[in-house]
């Protein structure tokens, strides 16, 4: 039985002229209670994968006492042979604790074996609409976390620069 771990609502937009890829976290939504009481104290972490290698990662936070995010993340990918078609996007929520972050759900977008139709359909959508500046919005269904990481942390390589506004 699964049980439902809510939806995170993104769109994405690539530049393919200045490498440039936008992530906009609009917001989660129906993220289950934290000891069956409270609602979670959520935030995202969005890791840029090429070939299987971390090339950049950003955490956002929420607007104050939501699981609204509004917050838009810019990751310019290094020149050295590094296609987007090529990346994944791993996005999880988390629910921040004093001592350890609890992970409540994850989404892969791009053609990882770890995403699924939909995720790898947004992925093409953005790739195939590359020359617009429209951000294109998808909701997904969060994931439960398994053994299988998205991505490995092996040796130097040049990292894509990643900043975020709003």
């Amino acid at each position: 039985m699964n049980i439902p771990l809510g939806e995170l609502n993104v769109a994405l937009n690539y530049k393919a002229e200045i490498r440039t890829l936008r992530v906009l976290i609009l917001n989660a939504r129906h993220l289950p209670k934290i000891n069956q009481t409270k609602m979670p104290d959520a935030f995202v972490k969005i890791r840029l994968i090429h070939n299987g290698v971390k090339i950049a990662s950003k955490d956002i936070s929420p607007e104050k006492n939501s699981a609204i995010f509004n917050k838009t993340v810019r990751f310019v990918l290094p020149k050295e042979d590094t296609t987007v078609e090529e990346c994944t996007l791993s996005i999880s929520v988390w629910h921040h604790e004093i001592v350890n972050s609890t992970p409540i759900g994850v989404i892969n977008l791009g053609n990882s074996l770890l995403s699924t139709e939909s995720e790898r359909a947004h992925w093409s959508d953005m790739v195939q609409a590359q020359a617009t500046d429209r951000m294109l919005q998808d909701k997904h269904e969060l994931r439960a976390f398994t053994s299988a990481m998205p991505y490995e942390k092996r040796g130097k390589r040049k990292k894509a620069k990643a900043t975020s506004d709003g």
